[in-house]
């Protein structure tokens, strides 16, 4: 769920968006331990799920699938996009854009910076209102949570990248 507000030049668009996302995690893939490569036994990864307190826990070689946590992101990226013209009520764009983005897991956050690139059709409605679909490709550093019960713990998250799919509205005026 999102929105921006922008300005229109003509064949280029700027807009500040703001856009919250709820993705599951359903895997991790564990690396190291304190800073040390592992390589998890049967026994390590039955550990890490009762650890986790998470629903059907399972995992092989260094992977647990789970179901269970989620990844809470909050986004503000300033954007710039190009309307390709088409001389007809159809107009593709592509652009993409720089922000930070703050995400959180199992209630601690951490705010990062973020990209994004991505491309769509507008179908122009009315004078002033547009229907749009696009795609985009979001990519935000990773970083280190530490749990305050057991601070000898720490999860790394890598980069969260996300692909989106999404219908909208744009209102010109």
């Amino acid at each position: 769920m999102g929105g921006a507000i922008g300005y229109d030049f003509g064949s280029v668009r700027t807009d500040i968006e703001l856009d919250y996302a709820r993705n599951k995690i359903k895997a991790l893939n564990i690396q190291g331990l304190n800073g040390t490569t592992v390589s998890l036994t049967p026994s390590d990864i039955a550990d890490f799920c009762e650890y986790a307190e998470v629903d059907n826990c399972r995992g092989s070689g260094n992977t647990v699938e789970f179901d269970g946590g989620h990844v809470r992101q909050l986004s503000a990226l300033a954007n710039v996009w190009f309307d390709i013209p088409t001389g007809s009520i159809v107009s593709p764009y592509v652009g993409g854009g720089l922000g930070i983005a703050g995400f959180e897991i199992e209630g601690e956050g951490k705010a990062r910076f973020a990209w994004q690139v991505g491309a769509g059709v507008a179908v122009e409605l009315t004078p002033g209102v547009s229907l749009t679909g696009d795609y985009r490709f979001r990519s935000t550093n990773g970083t280190t949570f530490t749990d305050g019960e057991f601070p000898e713990y720490a999860l790394r998250v890598g980069k969260i990248q996300t692909s989106t799919f999404s219908a909208g509205l744009r209102f010109t005026f």
